[in-house]
């Protein structure tokens, strides 16, 4: 009768900590490492991450968008456009180079958060709203995050059905902004 308690309490908690993992986002539905990384070590497409951000009063906004492109190779540019109604100006900010070894570290963020999976538009709303506008691209597949709030972190509102498909997109969104600041390159300075 005790070996019968414990076997099903054993059980009991098995499946207690599949749900949980599963309610957390550890669902196991992440995507495949082959879909991000080639045999060859490099990306298998482009990855863009744009930031867009409105600045302004209504007629007179200035938007600008940060954009970070990395490319399969693992080079990285980083640029920044200011638009005014219909004048626009492009600012290169920073450049770098990922290595083989950050390559695979980023396809494997990839891969655990999914970005193929993520849905193409997460917002709010049903109309864009935004403040701030988010956008990942990888290849064809995209996903754009909009929402009122400028910072990034406080961009899930209380209640939102979507939650961990925006933690997903943050997360993704923080690795790249952090693993392009470790890898920058300082331009050289004329003598």
């Amino acid at each position: 009768m005790r070996l019968q308690r414990i076997f099903l309490g054993s059980i009991v908690g098995i499946f207690a900590v599949a749900a949980l993992g599963y309610c957390c986002g550890g669902y196991g539905g992440g995507g495949n490492l082959n879909d991000y990384l080639a045999k060859d070590g490099k990306l298998k497409e482009r990855l863009t991450l744009e930031i867009g951000q409105k600045d302004g009063n209504k007629g007179c906004e200035k938007y600008s968008v940060t954009v970070l492109v990395i490319e399969p190779s693992g080079a990285w540019t980083q640029q920044t456009r200011w638009t005014t109604w219909l004048i626009g100006e492009t600012t290169p900010v920073a450049k770098g180079q990922l290595n083989q070894q950050q390559r695979a570290a980023l396809a494997r963020h990839l891969a655990t958060q999914d970005l193929q999976g993520l849905p193409a538009r997460l917002s709010a709303g049903s109309e864009p709203i935004g403040l701030g506008v988010w956008k990942l691209e990888f290849g064809k597949k995209s996903s754009k995050l909009e929402t009122a709030a400028v910072n990034l972190a406080d961009a899930a509102p209380p209640g939102e059905v979507r939650a961990g498909e925006w933690s997903r997109f943050v997360a993704l969104t923080l690795v790249l902004e952090d693993m392009c600041k470790r890898t920058k390159v300082e331009p050289k300075k004329d003598q």
